[in-house]
């Protein structure tokens, strides 16, 4: 039996559009993901920000997050070193809304890829 082939990587976005979905990672094909860290920050004004999972097994969204109100310079970190575990499709996502939005996001991840066939 073969093993899967790991790397590690850091996903980032910036969200400026006040209630725009803004997609921070997607694992990849023939992928799972660990996700040890996720960092958020809202950078400039009070936004209300929002980090959901959506699971495109279960073609839902799930809201880890929901509604923290955040000023300038706060921030939310969610770390574990086992983190969470997400599957191909998979897509961590930020909402953010206020008057003006400036809130910016890391994730890191690492994906261990199924061999095919």
């Amino acid at each position: 039996m073969s093993k899967g082939i790991s790397r590690e990587a850091s996903a980032f976005v910036s969200c400026g559009v006040s209630g725009t979905t803004y997609t921070l990672y997607t694992c990849p094909a023939n992928c799972t993901a660990r996700v040890p860290l996720v960092f958020i920050t809202n950078v400039g004004g009070t936004a209300t920000v929002n980090f959901q999972i959506y699971k495109a097994s279960l073609v839902d969204t799930f809201h880890i997050v929901g509604g923290k109100n955040m000023t300038t310079a706060e921030y939310i970190q969610l770390s574990d070193p086992t983190g969470m575990i997400i599957e191909t499709g998979d897509r961590l996502e930020i909402v953010a809304t206020g008057g003006t939005v400036h809130v910016d996001a890391l994730c890191t991840v690492i994906e261990t890829f199924k061999p095919v066939g």
